[in-house]
């Protein structure tokens, strides 16, 4: 025996002890130098050990699940030694049913194995194939191609012709060589982000799908696609210190995520998930899904509720401990997640629901108009901005630069961090009003975007958000929110010193207040708003008479 031949059988052999022991990877690594190695007489596709070793580097490529390197590997191997049973098995990896149905049955139509000591395993094989079959088609699907069989051999003929007629080239390069302008395929490209419902739905799905068809493996599938690039941890993983790295990690995340989907996708084409919901039950003569269906619901009810319950009980707490800035943010939280994803059939009372913390805020707006126990003591021209709890105007501070105090330095070119942040805070707000499902939510957003006008100082939008509070308000039916859309706009024109417009709104104010909201503590705060405005106004004509006599 030679050195070379010797060579390939100890390289054959180390495979093989590889590929016994589970080292999957190395078992492959080594098949291929096998192949590389091997000598000129045994390379020939006529030869029986080249055939072998082909095949047991399909079996390690089928351990390693790439059941399409196996295949292509087993097409390369002798026909005189076929491995009918692993190459049904790579088939089935790649979820060609078709072939691998025909091909456990030896390429006969009809289905039936050949004799001999594989008979067993082939009998699997086409059980398999059958089984996998009911679970993809049913019923329904299944007598319908065989109703429509017919049709087969049409459809494929017009399927190749519609393939030879496609162009494969990109449409710029037909278009070059025509001397025309492509101004169509090169477009602004919008990607558009799913909404909040739908991102939920496919995580949901996700998750089922990889606890269905992996098992416990499911977790380290969830944990590869948040280290992606697009993932939640994809920072982590992309550090710009280290490129290199970087990017074979990323390639490696990349390669392992593919994989793994890969065999998700194959596991759902070869086994449904409606299979495995509808034939758990047994027979759907004993309703067996529907009282499942309805005991699922029922749970999901519960949880549902109990959140609810207990969202309204902090609610309730905040009010009465009088932290309204908290309530607010409270509230905006779970209108804006919780009553988002929840849907109607998992909580029938939503609407119901999302008015009481609604109506919850609004009157805790409500609690906030007091007369203070010191309003008498202040100057006259501020009590009324004392009395509706407008804030300070912002002042800008001016630091005076001192040579060799760095202290008192200040970029010039350096952004205004706060405006910035109350323009983000806006730009949410606007974006969550867009998907507003009641019209009560809408209130409470311009109510939310309001005060942070109010706090920055832009009156005119306070303005234009209490109209449109007042104008949600109406169609919805509130005088509760009627009334603070009322008192927004009042403390807006306080803020501004306009006497004359405060004292005609005051009026409709007091005028609403005893019509509809018939509340002591209301009407004497309006009273007093309205005594301390006609003083002013009073104030404001002596100082005019006696300027012009």
């Amino acid at each position: 025996m030679s050195t070379v031949e010797l060579r390939w059988q100890v390289v054959r052999d180390l495979a093989i002890h590889k590929l016994r022991y589970g080292q999957v990877n190395e078992a492959i690594e080594t098949f291929t130098e096998a192949l590389a190695v091997a000598p000129p007489a045994s390379t020939g596709d006529e030869d029986g050990e080249s055939a072998l070793v082909r095949t047991g580097k399909a079996s390690a490529e089928l351990a390693a699940s790439t059941p399409d390197q196996a295949l292509e590997t087993l097409r390369k191997s002798s026909t005189n030694y076929p491995a009918t049973l692993l190459r049904c098995r790579a088939l089935y990896g790649v979820a060609d049913l078709e072939r691998h149905l025909l091909t456990a049955a030896n390429g006969h139509r009809i289905q039936g194995p050949p004799g001999g000591h594989r008979n067993r395993a082939l009998e699997a094989e086409i059980d398999l194939g059958r089984s996998t079959y009911d679970g993809v088609l049913g019923d329904r699907a299944g007598a319908s191609l065989l109703e429509y069989r017919h049709r087969f051999p049409q459809i494929e003929t017009e399927q190749r012709i519609r393939k030879a007629r496609a162009i494969d080239r990109p449409r710029w390069k037909v278009l070059a060589e025509a001397g025309e302008c492509d101004v169509i395929s090169v477009q602004e490209t919008v990607r558009q982000e799913p909404p909040i419902r739908e991102r939920a739905r496919r995580d949901t799905n996700m998750r089922i799908l990889g606890q269905l068809y992996l098992g416990r493996g499911w977790q380290d599938w969830m944990f590869c696609k948040d280290l992606r690039t697009d993932g939640r941890h994809g920072a982590t993983v992309n550090l710009p210190q280290t490129p290199d790295s970087s990017v074979t990690m990323s390639t490696l995340i990349e390669e392992c995520y593919d994989r793994t989907s890969t065999f998700v996708k194959q596991s759902q084409a070869r086994s449904p998930l409606y299979s495995h919901r509808f034939g758990r039950f047994g027979p759907p003569a004993n309703r067996r899904r529907e009282w499942n269906e309805l005991d699922q619901l029922l749970r999901y009810r519960y949880r549902a509720y109990r959140a609810v319950y207990r969202q309204l009980d902090r609610l309730h707490e905040l009010r009465e401990n009088r932290k309204a800035v908290q309530l607010f943010r409270y509230a905006g939280e779970i209108l804006r997640d919780f009553y988002k994803l929840t849907t109607v059939r998992v909580l029938p009372d939503k609407g119901q629901f999302v008015r009481e913390i609604c109506n919850l805020v609004g009157l805790t707006i409500v609690d906030g108009l007091r007369i203070p126990a010191t309003l008498m003591d202040e100057p006259a021209e501020k009590r009324l901005l004392v009395l509706f709890a407008v804030p300070p105007a912002k002042e800008t501070v001016t630091v005076v630069p001192v040579f060799g105090d760095i202290s008192t330095y200040r970029d010039p070119t350096e952004p205004d961090h706060s405006f910035l942040r109350y323009k983000a805070k806006i730009t949410e707000l606007e974006g969550q009003y867009q998907r507003v499902q009641y019209p009560i939510e809408r209130c409470f957003l311009d109510h939310e975007m309001a005060r942070h006008h109010l706090l920055n100082g832009w009156l005119d939008d306070v303005k234009v958000m209490g109209t449109r509070m007042v104008e949600e308000a109406i169609g919805c039916g509130s005088h509760l929110w009627r009334l603070i859309g009322h008192v927004t706009i009042a403390r807006a024109l306080c803020a501004q010193n306009n006497l004359e417009q405060l004292a005609k709104l005051l009026c409709q104010v007091a005028e609403f207040v005893s019509l509809s909201l018939r509340d002591e503590r209301v009407e004497f705060f309006v009273e007093l708003a309205q005594k301390l405005t006609q003083g002013l106004l009073n104030r404001k004509q002596d100082d005019e008479l006696q300027l012009s006599s």
